[in-house]
């Protein structure tokens, strides 16, 4: 994910992020809101379990 931070001038910092943009009244503000994202996205993520759980997607038939 592509992270941008960005002074506005007087309107203060705006955090970037994914098509949306996230708006700051102080630099320090929006970096601890980019470091604790970073450290989030980077964070090691488990799956549930699949018992009992229908897949989403069908499974693709395969032709020879």
């Amino acid at each position: 994910m592509n992270i941008t931070l960005i002074e506005t001038g007087d309107k203060g910092w705006v955090v970037k992020l994914a098509g949306c943009d996230v708006p700051f009244r102080s630099q320090a503000d929006a970096g601890l809101f980019v470091e604790r994202l970073q450290q989030r996205l980077e964070a090691p993520h488990e799956l549930p379990p699949l018992d009992g759980h229908l897949p989403v997607t069908q499974e693709a038939e395969h032709r020879p």
